[in-house]
């Protein structure tokens, strides 16, 4: 009998609709991603886990503001309890106010929140700027994973 694969994604946006349509993500559609207008949608639950499941995925790791989560993405821990986990998107330009929402949101989620990730490209900021520096802490203290997404892949001429 072979043996199942047990394998988790890490990155799941499930609100993409909240995002608009920046440049950078136009590009990446285009040139990487290539589906269209349906990048742009939002995702439901029970669509996901049936693309999770055609591809031996177990679990997920889905992005939520933790500043005003969003009770679309909530319902995905609700409607499938144990199948997704939160990553909580932080802004190091709104460092206080966005560590005291990490917390709270630590607190209403302390099995389900695993995660807080910085995409410093999309504040100009290299992962080394010390208004890095207090998330580190925190996630320390809390026990979180620092995700750092440093990029998308899309052709540059560079």
């Amino acid at each position: 009998m072979a043996q199942k694969l047990r394998a988790i994604d890490l990155a799941i946006n499930v609100d993409m609709s909240r995002l608009g349509q920046p440049e950078w993500l136009k590009q990446a559609e285009r040139e990487t991603f290539k589906q269209g207008d349906s990048l742009y949608r939002d995702l439901m639950p029970d669509e996901v886990v049936a693309q999770l499941d055609a591809h031996g995925i177990e679990r997920a790791i889905i992005g939520v503001d933790p500043l005003e989560p969003n009770p679309h993405v909530l319902s995905f821990l609700e409607k499938h309890p144990g199948r997704f986990f939160l990553a909580a998107s932080m802004d190091p330009n709104n460092t206080m106010r966005g560590l005291r929402a990490l917390e709270a949101l630590k607190r209403q989620f302390p099995r389900e929140l695993v995660e807080a990730r910085v995409v410093p490209f999309q504040h100009d900021l290299a992962p080394n700027t010390p208004l890095y520096y207090p998330l580190y802490a925190k996630c320390i203290e809390l026990g979180l994973v620092c995700g750092i997404f440093t990029g998308l892949p899309v052709k540059t001429d560079r």
